[in-house]
């Protein structure tokens, strides 16, 4: 995430440079600015539609919780590493330019700029499109406890979906790491009936989940 944000912060301070330079260069920022604007779009306001468009007669939601923003530490770690070499290689373009903007060489100093801006993107090209859809998925995953279910939705362009029945579970375990202990994530794998085994991995306050499960299993019996 800290790779997109830098992204951004060039961007405008490009698009502040514009002015200076000329208007032909707002458009490239605003190409790198598209993707981000469609993921917006991608799933809209409400991240639950899929648990709350598929319950049955009934049944109420008891808990809900979502991925963790952890899905961002791979393409931020990476976006890091990779902004080393970048700021390396772009930092004479960068000199460059604005000793060709002083001098009011126009057509050198737009040059200047599309290589700085082209070396920035090779490297960083695959960190944000790895975040970008990390933010998919993240919008786009739902885990919910009712009264009757157990209902998970992972997913958009391969969309991996589960339902099973409260009476149907025989446990569900938390796996956690040291990073996970420290941020509240983790990884829940949910045992049905036939010995099914479904893992679901980042996921924020899997203990809560896990507890509210339990509650409800437990309620179920009693009745």
């Amino acid at each position: 995430m800290a790779t997109v944000i830098l992204l951004f912060a060039f961007i405008r301070i490009w698009g502040g440079l514009t002015v200076t330079v000329g208007s032909s260069l707002k458009l490239p920022a605003m190409i790198c600015c598209l993707p981000f604007f469609f993921v917006g779009k991608a799933k809209g306001d409400d991240n639950m539609g899929y648990i709350d468009d598929n319950l049955m007669k009934g049944e109420q939601v008891i808990y809900r919780t979502k991925l963790h923003w952890a899905v961002f530490l791979g393409p931020t770690i990476l976006g890091i590493l990779l902004l080393i070499p970048a700021i390396i290689l772009t930092g004479p373009y960068f000199v460059r330019s604005f000793q060709f903007l002083f001098h009011a060489y126009l057509f050198n100093t737009i040059r200047f700029f599309f290589k700085l801006i082209l070396t920035f993107c090779f490297f960083e090209v695959i960190p944000i499109i790895w975040a970008i859809f990390a933010y998919i998925s993240l919008k786009t995953s739902e885990f919910g406890v009712t009264n009757k279910r157990v209902l998970v939705k992972v997913g958009f362009i391969q969309r991996i979906s589960l339902e099973t029945l409260l009476a149907k579970i025989e446990s569900i375990q938390v796996g956690q790491g040291i990073l996970g202990r420290m941020l509240n994530y983790g990884t829940i794998i949910i045992k049905g009936t036939g010995g099914t085994n479904n893992p679901f991995h980042k996921i924020a306050y899997p203990f809560d989940f896990r507890r509210k499960v339990q509650e409800q299993i437990d309620s179920l019996q009693k009745s």
